[in-house]
Order: C-alpha cells, then sequence, then structure tokens
C-alpha cells in the first residue's frame, strides 16, 4: 500500500512542478541586496513579504529607485514648513536679492557691496564653476530673469561677437541649455560674474559684459518678437537710505500657495507624503481621482510593472514608449519581468523586492549598464555599496550571455552520473548511476520527442532487524520513439503509449524553452573563473515554489470513499521541501559544450515521515543540436504493452534475484529502505 500511495504523490508532485510557472516564492535575499542600498525597508514587523503592497508603497518605491528620495523629502519640507526670505515693497527702486552680503538689483545692473564675502559665500554653495572667456577662468553664475511672450516654445540665443549659429532653447522641456536654464517654460540665463583673471582677484568689470539676443517662436516657427538683455555691474552698494527704504519684508515662498490634492493620506499614510506629492508635483502619477490617492489600495502587478519601467526612463504617456496595457509585456521584452519574479493573479511584497532587484540590473532609456549604475552616478547610492551588487550584475550577464547557446537547444548528447545519501527514520540509503542519455526535442511538438538514455543505478541497503545489508544492482534503458515509450528495468521490457501533449496540456513549454537565463532574483550569489561560473541558488525562493506547488497538489487531490476504506487521508498527501543547498558549478566549452555539477541538500517531510537527502550530480555534453544522434536498440519490438504486465512477466534471473532480496525483509512496513528500493524498480518501470 506505501508504495502505491508514494508512487500517486510522486506523479502528482510532477505534475505539479511542471505547471508551477510563475508562483509563490520567498525573495528574502533579495530584500536583503534592497535594504543594504537603502532602497527597501520593510516594517516594524519585517519584510513582510507575504502580503500584497498597497499603492503607497508602491509609490515610494518608485521615488527611491529613481534614486529622488532625498529629494523628495526636501520638496515636501518646503511644501509644507516655507522659508521666510527677504522681499522689498513693490514701490522700491530696488530689489534686494540677499541683504547680508549686500546684494541688490535695480534695472539690469547688480551691486554688490562686498565683492569677497560674496564669492567666499559663492564657493561655499558650489556656485563656482570654471569657465574660460577671455582669460577670465572662475565666474559665479546669477539667475536672471528674462520675460517670454506668450505662445513662445521655442527661442534662439545669440550674443554679441558669438560665432556660429545662434543656440536653439526649446521651452517644451525643463533642463539646461548652453548658459540657460529652463523652467517650466520660463527662461532663467545665467549670467558669469568675473572672479579672477591672470591669478588677480582684484578685477570687477562695471561695463556691460555682454549683450544677449532673444528672438521668440510660436510651434509653426512664426517669430513672436526679439528681446535684448544686458547686465551692468558694479560693486558700489546702494545707498543706506536707498536700502532702508526697501525695508524687506517677510513672505512665504510660492509654496505658500501649494496645496497637496489628495485629501486621503491621513490615519497611517502621513510618512507616503512626501513621496506621493513629489510624483503628483513631477506628473508621475495623478492619484484614483482628483482628490484621492487611495494609498491603501492594493497595487496590482500592472501599476508597479508600470512604475518600474518609469523609474528606467520609459514613458507610457501619449505617443511614448510604452502603454499602461502592454506595461507587462513591454517590461519582459526588457528584462525586468521574467516567469518567476512575478505572479500578477498574487501579486505581493515579494514581488515588488524581486522585480525591483531585477529592475536595477536592466539597462534604463538614458543608456547607462544597469539602473543601479545611473543611481550612483547621480549620487544617491554610495559607490562603496553598490559595488558587489554591480559586479554580481556583470557576471550574471556574462553568464547569460555564455549559456543563452546552451539554453537555446532542446537536442543534446551527455552523460551524467550522481550519487545520493538519503536518511528515511533510522535507516540511510546511500545510492550511485550513471547514464547516458541522447535527446532531440521540439517543444512545439512533442509527439516527435526522440529519447535514449541508458544506465544502472545502483543502492546500498543496510542491515536491520531481520534482514541483512544488501547492494542492488539495477539495470535501466529507457527510449522514446513515436509517441512510445519504452522501458528495461532488469531484463522487464514495457512498452505503453505516451502522449505528451495530452499529459502537459496547459504548460506553456515553449516559454519555458524560450527562457534562456537564469533569473537574478533566484540567486544568492554568482562568482566567475574564466569560462567556469559557481551558483548558489536561493533555496528560500525554491522553498517557496514548492510550498505553494504542494498546495496546488493536496487541493487538486479527492478522497473517495473508496480510498478512505483503504485507510488513505489527506495528512498522507501533505508535503513539505526544505532545500538547505543548491551550488551549481558550470564550465563553457567550444561549439555550446559544457560540463555542470549540482550539489544539493534537502529535507522532506511526506507519508508522515522526514527524509533528508544529499546529492551531487555530474553532467557532460557531448554534442548539442543536430550533432545529436538517437540510437535505438534493434529489439523495441519485442517489448511488451503495458496493459498485458503481470507478475510474472519478469524472467530475468537478474530481475528474479532482486526480488528475491526484496521479499527477504520481514515486512513491508518493517523496512522503508527495502520498500523504497521496490518504489525505484517500479517507479522507473512504470
Amino acid at each position: 500500500m506505501k508504495k502505491v500511495m508514494k508512487s500517486m504523490v510522486l506523479g502528482s508532485l510532477a505534475a505539479a512542478m511542471l505547471a508551477s510557472g510563475a508562483a509563490a516564492a520567498n525573495f528574502t535575499s533579495s530584500a536583503d541586496v534592497l535594504n543594504e542600498l537603502g532602497l527597501f525597508q520593510g516594517s516594524e514587523s519585517g519584510y513582510e513579504l507575504d502580503r500584497a503592497p498597497d499603492r503607497a508603497e508602491a509609490a515610494t518605491m518608485l521615488v527611491r529607485l529613481l534614486g529622488k528620495e532625498a529629494e523628495a523629502k526636501s520638496f515636501w519640507q518646503g511644501m509644507t514648513n516655507p522659508q521666510p526670505v527677504q522681499q522689498v515693497e513693490a514701490a522700491s527702486a530696488y530689489t534686494l536679492l540677499d541683504n547680508e552680503l549686500g546684494v541688490a538689483m535695480q534695472g539690469n545692473t547688480l551691486y554688490v557691496a562686498d565683492k569677497d564675502k560674496l564669492m567666499t559665500k559663492a564657493a561655499e554653495e558650489g556656485m563656482m564653476s570654471e569657465f574660460d572667456y577671455e582669460g577670465y577662468t572662475k565666474m559665479m553664475w546669477a539667475p536672471i530673469g528674462v520675460t517670454v511672450p506668450e505662445g513662445a516654445v521655442k527661442a534662439t540665443f545669440s550674443y554679441d561677437g558669438m560665432e556660429g549659429e545662434p543656440v536653439e532653447i526649446d521651452l517644451t522641456k525643463n533642463g539646461d541649455t548652453a548658459m540657460m536654464h529652463v523652467e517650466d517654460g520660463k527662461l532663467m540665463y545665467y549670467v558669469g560674474v568675473v572672479a579672477e583673471k591672470d591669478g588677480k582677484t582684484d578685477l570687477w568689470p562695471e561695463e556691460t559684459i555682454v549683450t544677449k539676443h532673444f528672438v521668440w517662436l510660436d510651434k509653426n516657427g512664426t517669430v513672436l518678437g526679439e528681446t535684448n538683455a544686458a547686465l551692468n555691474w558694479s560693486h558700489t552698494a546702494p545707498t543706506a537710505e536707498t536700502t532702508e527704504s526697501a525695508k524687506p519684508v517677510e513672505e512665504s515662498t510660492a509654496a505658500k500657495d501649494y496645496v497637496f490634492p489628495f485629501t486621503d493620506m491621513d490615519n497611517g499614510y502621513e510618512w507616503a507624503k512626501p513621496y506621493v506629492a513629489w510624483l503628483y508635483n513631477e506628473g508621475l502619477t495623478s492619484g484614483a481621482t482628483a482628490t484621492t490617492f487611495e494609498p491603501g489600495n492594493p497595487c496590482t502587478a500592472q501599476q508597479y510593472t508600470t512604475f518600474l519601467m518609469r523609474a528606467l526612463g520609459y514613458s507610457d504617456a501619449a505617443g511614448g514608449d510604452f502603454t499602461y496595457d502592454n506595461a507587462i509585456a513591454f517590461a519582459t521584452e526588457k528584462g525586468v519581468v521574467d516567469a518567476y519574479n512575478m505572479d500578477a493573479d498574487n501579486f505581493l511584497r515579494d514581488d515588488v523586492v524581486a522585480m525591483s532587484y531585477t529592475a536595477l540590473s536592466a539597462a534604463p532609456k538614458s543608456g547607462e549598464t544597469d539602473l543601479l549604475t545611473k543611481l550612483v552616478n547621480e549620487g544617491a547610492i554610495e559607490a562603496e555599496t553598490a559595488a558587489p551588487v554591480q559586479q554580481t550584475f556583470t557576471t550574471l550577464r556574462n553568464f547569460n550571455k555564455a549559456y543563452e547557446a546552451v539554453a537555446a537547444t532542446t537536442s543534446a548528447d551527455a552523460t551524467a552520473d550522481f550519487t545520493m545519501n538519503m536518511s528515511v527514520a533510522d535507516a540511510t540509503v546511500d545510492a550511485s548511476g550513471k547514464f547516458d542519455v541522447q535527446v532531440k526535442a521540439d517543444p512545439a511538438n512533442l509527439a516527435d520527442m526522440q529519447m535514449a538514455m541508458t544506465g544502472s543505478l545502483s543502492m546500498s541497503i543496510p542491515a536491520t532487524d531481520g534482514a541483512e545489508a544488501a547492494t542492488l544492482e539495477l539495470p535501466m534503458e529507457m527510449y522514446v520513439q513515436d509517441g512510445v515509450s519504452y522501458t528495461n528495468v532488469m531484463g522487464v521490457k514495457v512498452k505503453q503509449d505516451l502522449d505528451l501533449d495530452s499529459a502537459l496540456k496547459g504548460i506553456d513549454l515553449q516559454a519555458l524553452a524560450d527562457m534562456n537565463t537564469v533569473p537574478l532574483c533566484m540567486l544568492d550569489s554568482i562568482s566567475q573563473d574564466g569560462n567556469t561560473y559557481k551558483m548558489s541558488y536561493n533555496s528560500e525562493a525554491f522553498n517557496g515554489l514548492f510550498a505553494e506547488i504542494f498546495s496546488q497538489i493536496t487541493d487538486q487531490i479527492e478522497i473517495t470513499d473508496e480510498m478512505k476504506a483503504q485507510g488513505i487521508t489527506e495528512d498522507m498527501f501533505k508535503i513539505s521541501v526544505d532545500l538547505t543547498k543548491a551550488d551549481v558549478e558550470m564550465t563553457f566549452k567550444d561549439g555550446g559544450l559544457y560540463d555542470q555539477k549540482a550539489d544539493m541538500a534537502m529535507t522532506m517531510d511526506m507519508m508522515g515521515e522526514q527524509v533528508s537527502a544529499n546529492i551531487v550530480m555530474n553532467m557532460s555534453a557531448t554534442a548539442v543540436g543536430d550533432a545529436v544522434t538517437v540510437e535505438y536498440p534493434s529489439d523495441l519490438d519485442t517489448y511488451v504493452d503495458a496493459s498485458e504486465v503481470t507478475a510474472d512477466t519478469a524472467a530475468d534471473p537478474a530481475a528474479e534475484t532482486a526480488a528475491e532480496e526484496i521479499e527477504a525483509a520481514p515486512t513491508e512496513e518493517t523496512t522503508d529502505a527495502s520498500a523504497d528500493a521496490a518504489l525505484a524498480t517500479d517507479t522507473v518501470a512504470e
């Protein structure tokens, strides 16, 4: 009975694993990396990866991945607690820019009372810049506003003595152009204040440095007008009377008029206001409605994928790079979404960290090697902190480039051997095997699959009460041809129809075949030595997948009255696996050939028993692709149909001897090792 039950469970397990696709995993290691980089913090309860993310959390992650967390907090501070600034009454002839430094303007003349003090202050605030203009080498940039005619979307800029074509300025985009800066369609141009010439610092010209010409154009290129702007310099301060008459008054910045539009960000979501406010101000989110953000509502996979692609510099605006509806497909194309890091039907914070970690390794639209490098270049993440993660990204890219040719082929001729130590209760079984495998398969047409596997399995069974130690040698052969499988285990030759298309219905095998890279989120570490790569897989991620798979098995199995009558219960189908080690070493050779070694350790609770196993497997490909030829024995026509096999069919002496050794055990229930040996024979034969 136990053998039958184990066979049923193993069969269900294999089917569920194939069908699992993207399932719930545990990407704690991805969360750890993001936490070290300062991009993910979790909560007081921990990472909370097993719950759905809300919109406030997704907005926060987007700001961090944009490298704008400090800017967002500063923006919010300025909006909610604006600092007073010195301004003057409108009737004053002067605009007092800085009372302490004695800087004021009248018309187009800039007055500076204390040049040295001003230059020192400018240096402290980073306003000094190297600039070569007729021998002047240090400049301080001073913003001077220029009025832009209504309807102007473009301007051309030139100045007296300028060589070449005028500079063109796009007023619809924020950014620097030559010596000008555009903000929200308003032009601010920056003029250099001379600080040094020929090593002397006592020069301060009082004449006009240069006259600037602006020609304003509308969207059709029609000239709307021209503006000439000049700037005079003087370090003669405004008179005391004039300064006094200005009477500076306390005013708030423009933030005084700022209104945060979302009224539902209180009651637990105050912490998210800086992030949401900054995103809203930058046009990266519009909220759920004009006045609500719905911060506590779940963030969907579609929404978060859209956020990630925006973080990478792609736009989903009209005429942009992608649309909201095709965000996931676009992200998959760009390597941000894969079969493991996102479960769209059960989207969790676990998926958020896996996808975010993957996005860090993806190239942004701006052209950097990856998003993490962009954040380092912008000063959002310390270079020293990011260095080991960047090395992981580089090594994985190298591996995936080499692995692409191997993963793409579905035809291989290889040798494989393994050793396994398995403990069940108080019994220990050592097993080893060596096989030659030839396979040619097309995922789109499984009916034409060809395969030949020949080799032997050796099992050492220790002595138990009433039974001596035994070593079983199990020669095995398996062939697949024209939709029929042929098995020869210890001389028992059986054939049966093999309808893989029906058995694997609903599984996108082509998608699995097309997945020719190792997902970043499934790795704990990777190193490279020439053409050899060593990888430690994320065992917690696999354990999460196993848990989901086994849950599916339990849900799918229905215990019938007949099964209950035989003593079968639902508890018999409860399975758990704890993978503690999954290390892989792979060496690439010429022509797509490779050697691979896997070293794994796990424990499994199944059928009320705990099984622990250590497995080491080596595989070496000797041919791939068109070079593979599947060789079959000449006696396949002598194999007996599975429906005709009886207990008397096993006429081979070796099979009879092995059967006698198994029957020598007192009972099937006494020694699990014997049962497992029998199970191995039954499973391969089936």
